[in-house]
């Protein structure tokens, strides 16, 4: 599971490095399944280079308090009845990627290449 804590978004903000934000419901397995498992193994090959978070909307209340820890609660607003959803934010937080429902691996990765490019 990609989780997220205080910690894991001060890490973020130091690196510099982009962030991939997974807005998921929990419940929803058909749906969240696919995206939560190619997301960690995206996870596992950028590691260096990529922070990834996750926010369920099943529990609102915390998921927003994360969305608002990392500086995207205007995003997550907009998505909560979207999920599952993934963005693609630069170190500076400003919204690069959406992608809506699930997606290839290959997809997710020429969204976080492309952004990683343009943080060169």
């Amino acid at each position: 599971m990609l989780v997220m804590g205080m910690q894991a978004v001060i890490l973020a903000e130091q690196s510099g490095q982009p962030i991939v934000v997974t807005v998921i419901n929990g419940p929803c397995l058909p749906w969240t399944k696919p995206v939560r498992s190619v997301l960690q193994e995206l996870k596992s090959e950028y590691s260096t280079r990529v922070s990834f978070f996750e926010l369920d909307t099943a529990k609102r209340s915390e998921a927003r308090k994360q969305a608002k820890r990392l500086g995207i609660e205007r995003y997550f607003q907009d998505m909560v009845d979207s999920a599952p959803v993934v963005m693609i934010f630069t170190s500076r937080k400003t919204l690069v990627e959406e992608l809506v429902a699930p997606k290839s691996k290959r997809s997710y990765k020429i969204a976080i290449d492309a952004v990683l490019e343009k943080s060169k």
